[in-house]
């Protein structure tokens, strides 16, 4: 079953973050899949001006069978994720190598975490303190790994580790198709009845999705026709404590970054 509360307030950013860019008022007049007796509806109808616009929500983590290895990720990695939580004087977040571990055993990498956690942690702590606010991959001589930084100075003590997407995985890709369609063919009749419609395709775990390999499946899905409902794709990201990133998603152009993040209420 859907979470409605969570609909509701990335829904609600969404349309905050569109009158933010465009100056003018959105007004959300229905929620159709919240009542009782909706059968495929979509998730909220706002009216923007004289636009009458459609608006449906997706969450990628919804998906089964997508955490793969993430458990083991969490058990190396979580801990220090927590320990450092509120104590940074900036927004951090790591994206690891997929295969960080290499081609080491469990016995042999149980053997080093250990360390790795405590060189992460002093490499945060010392030279990513010091660096400016930079997104790009880095790769420390003190880690066994590479890392990719985005680091945001304007906003402080989050800190987020994750590990990056296996974009090899195409039977994952495969099902966000199917369920891109199914949420495109709930879309359809309002774009025959003249409303704009927009899809908000959200994640909050960016070791399983971010907008980049959101955009290759996305893409993927328009040559199989799965996206006929569909005026307007956007990516939320809601892996922050308490903000979202919204991402405009273009399958066969450049994706702009419209809006770089919203505080969600």
């Amino acid at each position: 079953m859907p979470n409605r509360e969570l609909e509701r307030r990335i829904i609600n950013a969404f349309v905050k973050a569109q009158e933010k860019i465009s100056g003018i008022e959105w007004k959300i007049v229905q929620w159709p899949d919240h009542n009782p007796n909706a059968n495929k509806e979509i998730d909220a109808i706002a009216f923007c001006d004289s636009a009458k616009i459609a608006i449906e929500h997706m969450s990628i983590d919804a998906i089964e069978n997508q955490r793969g290895e993430e458990s083991i990720f969490s058990e190396d990695f979580g801990g220090l994720e927590k320990e450092l939580s509120g104590r940074l004087l900036f927004s951090l977040r790591l994206t690891f190598d997929y295969k960080y571990r290499g081609d080491m055993k469990s016995k042999k990498w149980n053997k080093i975490i250990d360390k790795v956690r405590l060189n992460l942690k002093n490499w945060i702590l010392s030279d990513v303190a010091n660096l400016p606010d930079t997104k790009k991959w880095f790769h420390p001589k003190e880690l066994p790994f590479g890392v990719y930084i985005s680091k945001d100075s304007t906003r402080h003590g989050n800190i987020t580790l994750s590990r990056s997407i296996n974009e090899e995985d195409l039977s994952m890709h495969d099902e966000t198709i199917r369920c891109l369609k199914r949420h495109s063919d709930k879309l359809f009749k309002y774009k025959n009845q003249h409303y704009e419609t927009i899809l908000l395709v959200e994640s909050s775990d960016i070791a399983l999705m971010n907008p980049v390999v959101a955009k290759s499946i996305i893409t993927r899905a328009a040559d199989q026709d799965a996206l006929h409902g569909i005026n307007r794709i956007w990516y939320a990201d809601t892996s922050g404590n308490a903000e979202i990133y919204f991402s405009t998603i273009n399958p066969y152009g450049k994706m702009e970054i419209e809006l770089t993040f919203i505080k969600s209420s």
